[in-house]
Parts: structure tokens; sequence; C-alpha cells
């Protein structure tokens, strides 16, 4: 499945910061593919949308990644919405500062051939949305300095059944070595 990467996790699978719950939305998205607030949105697919972000846009190779969805109902009728206690429900995409595909870490890549699991699809009433969140630096290689774009897709309630596919904002963060704390290989003069 390359770099794109079904998540499906219970919540001890990537320590604290994996869950979900469903709270009112303090934040609509517009129609169009910006907000009401700061935070970004994607294109609204069937009365439905998408928003991806970081506590910070700077991270150092090797930090925790938090990466903060909420999926929103801004139509006016009642959707469901897949929800099976862990996070199969979503398909992140990294892309390399040149481009190309992040590599998905050996947990990421061992945890997707044993997944399992069952759904069920709670209605989502209209101004309420989900929240998840998920550290991504847990499933991708951020270890080369520069930018990562990472987005989000999900399939969404339309017209009776999931027809379509809702995808987040590109959120952008910087990879940085050059704050990190020195290593091992540091503190020893690079000197083998």
């Amino acid at each position: 499945m390359g770099t794109i990467f079904r998540l499906c996790f219970v919540l001890s699978a990537v320590g604290p910061y994996v869950g979900g719950f469903q709270v009112n939305a303090q934040e609509k998205p517009s129609a169009a593919a910006g907000g009401a607030t700061d935070r970004k949105w994607g294109d609204v697919v069937g009365g439905q949308a998408l928003s991806v972000a970081t506590e910070k846009s700077a991270f150092a190779p090797g930090e925790r990644i938090v990466l903060n969805i909420r999926f929103n109902n801004v139509g006016k009728a009642d959707v469901r919405a897949t929800l099976d206690g862990t996070l199969d429900i979503y398909e992140v995409a990294v892309l390399l500062p040149d481009g190309k595909p992040a590599p998905q870490t050996l947990f990421a890549k061992n945890y997707y051939r044993r997944r399992s699991g069952s759904r069920s699809y709670p209605v989502l009433k209209p101004g309420r949305y989900y929240a998840d969140t998920i550290n991504i630096a847990r499933l991708f290689d951020f270890s080369v300095n520069g930018k990562y774009v990472i987005t989000a897709k999900r399939h969404v309630w339309k017209d009776g059944g999931f027809k379509d596919t809702a995808t987040s904002n590109p959120l952008e963060i910087v990879i940085d070595d050059r704050g990190s704390p020195p290593t091992y290989e540091h503190l020893r003069g690079g000197q083998e």
C-alpha cells in the first residue's frame, strides 16, 4: 500500500496520542476551503470537512509529532461516520522534502499487517465533529531535514452510503536538527 497507511490503532497502540471523541463544533469551516478560524480545512464534501493540524510547525528529528484530525459535519443533515474504536478510517500521506512519499516505520508496516476489527456507523449531527490525535512520528520516517507535507483522507457519507472521500488541508511542517540536543556521536567529537 506504499506510504499511505490506513490507520487502525486501538488506544494503546501508539501511546496516549491516539483516540477519538465527538464534541460540539466550535469552528465551522465555510463552504470554501478556509474556515471561520485560523484552522484550515479541506473542501466540503457532502456537508463534511476534514482538517489536520499540529501544535507547532517545526520539529527535531525523533520528536513526537502529534497530528490533530477533525472531521466536521457542516451540513444540515445527520450523517453516518465510520468508527470502530480504532483509526482504521484515515489514510494519512506524508511527502518528503523532495516530494516523494515518506517511508513507513517498521512499527507501521508490522501493525498494518496484523490489523483487524469491526466497524460501527454512529450518527454525526450537524454542527458536531469527531476529533482524533495520532503520533505520526511512529508511522513515518521524519529523519531528513526539510519541509514535509501531510494530508489525511477518509470516506464520507453521501446519498445513503460511503460514496465519496474528504481530503484534509495540506499541512506543512519542518524537520530541522540544528536545534536538537547533541547526540552521543557529537559528545564524543564524531570519533568512533
